[in-house]
């Protein structure tokens, strides 16, 4: 019998066949042998040198296992190579791979390397950190109890310095400014007796300096039940008054998602979080992010509660959040104390310790204070949002508000020998190079039923289509 020997380097889970006519040599199958494995005779001066065989009688290729030398002469055990034997065989099966070099899916989550703990962060500020407390920069609400309105009650809207001249009208009991001591002793039997403070439901400071839609006309007088407020300009706000805030985010990749997949935007390899102020930190849901290049943000405020809605879509409609806050800083009025600044919004803007005063819930000197709360942060579950929130702290519009994406590095991979997440069906010969099969259904009426079993292992081992 012929055999055509070759020398020839191939992995051995791979249907590489050697190319060309190998060098053809005279043998005899020594018995007892099978197609499988056998042992040929070869009578030659020289050691042979091959590693490979192809035997065309039998359809087969072999591995050289053995070559031993018997009595002059020489004896090559063989042993067949099912996957080249049978390569065109294995090449039109349809199977479903697990794995590919050649195709991925990258919306796969690859866990066969590890995540280290190695990242880069990618900020986006939204609005940026206040170095000076910002309160001459916004407004304050202040709820009279009126009878005027359908719900008894009238809210206006007052810049800081028009404020502290609304409060210094209330609270100034007998200050040297009267034309005559007649007129401070009338205004203070009328702070004394008619209260007017008692008539203000409710007083917040917001940090934006206006709500819509508001009238066009500033009211300069207000009624507080027989007391009449005097000497400063406010607006009345409507019952559909309100601000809204709103904040684009363009969503950053991790940096190996392009070559590695999608799923690299996912947890636990990248995680995202919001810093927004009273809303506190805000950690996003990952999977509502991966397929989105943008994130909108918007804060709905109310002037009569204080209250804050918050609303995160991304720009595949996805809602990533929904929630409400308190987002207006109350301030805490009390009748009996002499006013004796010029505008509270001048004295609030200052250095000096009537903020200090502030920060510990009272406003010493001008009758108005804060009632200020400390909020904690909480982490959350994945795929969750955690928030304490604010019960309402000037601290919670001072600090920078931002989108913070953190992106942990993954162990660099071996597509050419270990393959990516495919999960689909195709044949070898479309794919070619390494894969996994998830059940090898390869069938032939040329092979025996050990070389079908030992080649669908193959497939479900891990095999190589060249």
């Amino acid at each position: 019998m012929n055999i055509a020997f070759y020398n020839f380097a191939k992995k051995e889970n791979s249907t590489a066949q050697p190319s060309g006519s190998g060098t053809v040599v005279a043998c005899t199958i020594k018995t007892p042998s099978s197609v499988e494995e056998m042992t040929v005779e070869i009578a030659s001066a020289t050691v042979p040198s091959y590693n490979y065989a192809y035997i065309g009688d039998f359809g087969r290729y072999y591995y050289v296992t053995d070559i031993a030398y018997n009595r002059g002469i020489w004896e090559v055990s063989l042993k067949c190579d099912v996957l080249a034997s049978f390569k065109s065989a294995i090449g039109s099966t349809s199977m479903y791979f697990e794995r590919s070099s050649a195709q991925k899916n990258g919306d796969l989550i690859d866990r066969f390397y590890p995540v280290t703990d190695q990242y880069t962060i990618s900020r986006t500020q939204l609005q940026a950190e206040s170095v000076t407390l910002p309160w001459p920069n916004g407004s304050f609400v202040v709820t009279v109890m009126d009878g005027n309105s359908s719900t008894g009650n009238t809210s206006y809207q007052f810049s800081p310095t028009e404020f502290g001249k609304f409060i210094q009208s209330l609270m100034d009991t007998g200050a040297d400014t009267y034309e005559s001591v007649w007129d401070s002793i009338n205004q203070m039997i009328k702070v004394t007796n008619f209260e007017p403070l008692k008539y203000v439901g409710a007083c917040y400071w917001f940090p934006s300096p206006a709500f819509t839609p508001g009238p066009v006309t500033a009211e300069t007088s207000i009624k507080l039940g027989n007391f009449i407020a005097t000497g400063f300009s406010c607006y009345p706000l409507g019952s559909s008054a309100t601000n809204t805030i709103s904040y684009s985010v363009t969503l950053p990749s991790h940096p190996q998602a392009a070559t590695r997949g999608g799923y690299c935007n996912l947890e636990p390899f990248s995680e995202y979080s919001l810093n927004l102020g009273a809303f506190g930190h805000l950690k996003l849901d990952s999977t509502a992010l991966a397929k989105a290049t943008s994130l909108s943000i918007t804060i709905r405020q109310d002037p009569y509660t204080g209250r804050a809605r918050l609303l995160i879509k991304t720009n595949i409609g996805a809602v990533v959040a929904n929630m409400t806050t308190q987002w207006g800083v109350p301030v805490m009025l009390s009748s009996g104390s002499n006013v004796n600044v010029g505008g509270i919004g001048q004295t609030l803007a200052g250095a000096g310790g009537t903020l200090a005063a502030a920060a510990t819930g009272n406003i010493a000197g001008i009758g108005a204070g804060l009632m200020n709360y400390v909020s904690g942060i909480a982490d959350m579950a994945k795929g969750s949002i955690s928030t304490v929130g604010s019960f309402g702290s000037m601290a919670d519009h001072q600090f920078a508000m931002e989108f913070i994406a953190r992106f942990f590095t993954i162990a660099d991979d071996d597509n050419t020998n270990n393959g990516r997440p495919y999960c689909s069906i195709s044949t070898p010969a479309t794919l070619t190079g390494y894969m996994i099969a998830e059940k090898g259904l390869v069938t032939s009426t040329a092979a025996t039923n050990p070389e079908l079993a030992m080649i669908n292992r193959y497939m479900e081992e891990g095999f190589y289509y060249e």
